[in-house]
């Protein structure tokens, strides 16, 4: 997989069944540290995965980018796309990749 190459932390944007199981029948759950998702209850838990994936909100996603200045974006809120641009909108930092992971190729 290409993510063995991206710079780290990798997140995953949402954490609603269907961004579970894209990352989980897609086989790349292993590589993504964090998944960003804002429902209340959901953050600051783990999502059900082998190595147990932590939940965080979009204001910890900021804070923990604005500190490591580094790190990969999984654009996997294909049902949230409003959301999902106004986060990534936030993004400044040059080193942060983002991937759309449904693009084709």
């Amino acid at each position: 997989s290409r993510l063995k190459k991206c710079s780290k932390p990798i997140y995953a944007v949402g954490a609603s069944h269907p961004q579970i199981n894209f990352l989980n029948f897609s086989g790349i759950y292993p590589y993504v540290d964090f998944l960003i998702d804002d429902d209340p209850y959901k953050t600051g838990k783990h999502a059900q995965f082998q190595n147990g994936i932590q939940i965080i909100s979009s204001d910890f996603f900021l804070k923990d980018l604005s500190r490591k200045k580094t790190g990969t974006v999984l654009l996997t809120a294909f049902n949230q796309q409003k959301w999902q641009k106004s986060l990534t909108s936030k993004i400044l930092c040059a080193n942060i990749a983002l991937i759309n992971p449904y693009a084709p190729n």
